[in-house]
């Protein structure tokens, strides 16, 4: 019989980004497997975003300083008081400054400490003297968990000798590969940030379109829109180039259409990625730092790696696809793969390994 672990992920919120639906994922598996499971989100409750396990245990912190130094120390006091209550748990981070509190308000205590890096740590946190401070700050924790090799490398030889390579699970219960005829539409996904740049997708597909006027670009993602509503009418592509806040079945939209791009400058491990490639719809993606794409995703097998910031080269990929479909049928084929290797369980077994 397996030892039940007793773990708590600590987070910031319950919801936002790829990040947190990967903790959720995991914290809601290993608690349906019998393990006793906390949630610890260092803000105060808001609406969760993703779905959380009744089994799961959650705990919202309340600070009430207003000076900022007297408001991190209150900070992690009160953390470190929730450690105290929960001793020989270990302790699962997942954000840079999460991390450092983390870290922090444990020392002395007998928790293991497991942080993660959750994006490129070249440019997250984006301040020089935090990412001095988290270098530092790191040396102190039991483990860490990198999504990409080239994450691990960023880091000192003590910290990698800490670390483990584990990719971001797929989503249980996705639908199934869509069998019947596709729409006409490169499809983003993701927080409208200049780190997704969907200028550089703009222009790309508007390449494209001058010679394939049937194809459609659909944007999916929340944030400031205006600026991208003002590029869309200057290059008149109002007609072909839709922004879409939010959907609620955004798995039937991928999956509905031929050809997913990302277009980001730096991810960690993107999440919509793998889903793409999970829902059967080709994939086209930068080669961005820190090297998630190509740590699951082989070049013109997979799916299509293409250099940051060129638009060029990402509408010649949207052209080789739309015009070889024997080449996309085989790149959605053989991306299958992520649905059972990638899968919730292959690897929150792998995260309990490390606990």
């Amino acid at each position: 019989m397996l030892e039940m672990k007793n773990i708590m992920f600590v987070t910031a919120t319950l919801g936002g980004g790829g990040a947190e639906r990967v903790m959720l994922n995991l914290a809601n598996y290993m608690a349906d497997c019998g393990n006793n499971v906390v949630v610890f989100c260092t803000a105060p409750r808001i609406k969760n975003e993703y779905p959380l396990n009744e089994k799961v245990k959650t705990i919202f912190l309340e600070t009430d300083k207003k000076n900022k130094a007297l408001k991190i120390i209150d900070k992690i006091g009160k953390i470190r008081s929730v450690f105290k209550a929960y001793p020989g748990y270990t302790l699962v981070s997942f954000f840079p400054d999460i991390n450092m509190y983390t870290v922090i308000a444990d020392m002395g205590l007998k928790n293991k400490v497991i942080l993660s890096e959750r994006n490129d740590p070249a440019r997250m946190p984006t301040q020089k003297y935090l990412r001095a401070l988290r270098n530092v700050i790191y040396e102190f924790c039991d483990e860490i968990v990198f999504q990409t090799h080239d994450a691990s490398k960023y880091f000192s030889k003590r910290i990698q000798k800490k670390g483990t390579v584990i990719y971001n699970p797929v989503n249980d219960g996705m639908p199934e590969p869509f069998n019947g005829e596709k729409e006409k539409v490169v499809i983003a996904v993701g927080r409208l940030s200049p780190q997704k740049n969907y200028f550089m997708l703009i222009d790309a597909f508007e390449k494209f379109h001058r010679r394939h006027p049937d194809w459609k670009l659909e944007i999916y993602g929340r944030g400031k829109r205006q600026h991208f509503i003002d590029y869309i009418n200057e290059h008149k592509l109002n007609d072909c180039v839709l922004l879409f806040e939010h959907s609620n079945n955004i798995y039937d939209h991928v999956r509905e259409c031929q050809i997913y791009a990302s277009s980001s400058d730096f991810e960690g491990m993107s999440n919509t990625m793998l889903e793409a490639m999970a829902l059967g719809t080709a994939a086209v993606v930068t080669d961005c730092p820190v090297g998630g794409a190509r740590e699951v995703m082989k070049d013109h097998v997979s799916g299509l790696i293409v250099p940051v910031g060129d638009s060029d080269a990402m509408a010649e990929a949207f052209e080789e696809l739309d015009s070889n479909r024997t080449l996309m049928n085989n790149i959605v084929k053989n991306a299958l793969y992520v649905r059972k290797e990638l899968s919730v369980e292959e690897i929150a077994q792998r995260w309990i390994e490390r606990m």
